[in-house]
């Protein structure tokens, strides 16, 4: 999904460079992508237990990685997002810049962690890269073309998204659920959040249709 938004977003971003609402529809953009992927975060890790199915069964010993890499491809499609100034302001040193930091991070944190938590290191620097380049876009963004991005809004959603799954592990453990109760609850854990979010992001939703 993120590579997919990133191969239709960046000419899409171009195209409506020149516009003066341009500030505001990225800002929309990128706030809308978030909704999305969290979405699709909740959607992947509370049926796990199908989706692992889509693998061999010598790689399965490994989805305990997936909370984590799930969540920095989410960061990464908001790097994504957040680094269209640099591209239409022909800015691509700084760019650069931001990549090289991000490669800087990505080998540290393996170099320091591998050797105490093995596999889990690799998710985790991939966590850490893909935020502090989204970071950086955000904060060196700013003084080369402003766009009123939602922050706030766009951690709140990933935040209750991360905490509803861990919630949701918490209360299959405590109840020893069995797949269909899991199942069960958790699809209506995923539909609360969209309830919720829809109740919470009426008016965003409304306007972004409406436009």
């Amino acid at each position: 999904f993120t590579t997919a938004f990133n191969y239709a977003a960046e000419p899409f971003f171009f195209k409506q460079s020149g516009s003066t609402k341009s500030p505001q529809l990225y800002a929309d953009i990128a706030r809308a992508f978030t909704f999305i992927g969290c979405l699709i975060f909740l959607s992947i890790l509370f049926y796990i237990d199908l989706f692992q199915f889509l693998i061999g069964s010598n790689f399965r010993q490994g989805l305990y990685i997936v909370p984590i890499l799930l969540l920095s491809y989410l960061f990464l499609g908001m790097h994504y997002n957040f680094s269209v100034w640099y591209k239409i302001n022909d800015k691509t040193k700084i760019g650069a810049f931001i990549a090289i930091v991000g490669s800087i991070v990505s080998v540290a944190v393996n170099i320091v962690m591998i050797p105490k938590i093995g596999l889990m290191a690799s998710a985790w620097a991939s966590l850490f890269t893909f935020f502090t380049m989204a970071m950086l876009n955000v904060m060196i963004g700013r003084k080369y073309y402003l766009v009123p991005y939602a922050l706030g809004r766009m951690a709140l959603l990933i935040l209750s998204a991360v905490c509803l799954y861990y919630f949701s592990e918490f209360l299959h453990e405590s109840m020893q659920s069995q797949m269909s109760t899991k199942f069960g609850i958790n699809t209506g854990l995923l539909l609360a959040y969209i309830i919720l979010v829809y109740f919470f992001e009426k008016s965003f939703f409304r306007r972004i249709l409406i436009s």
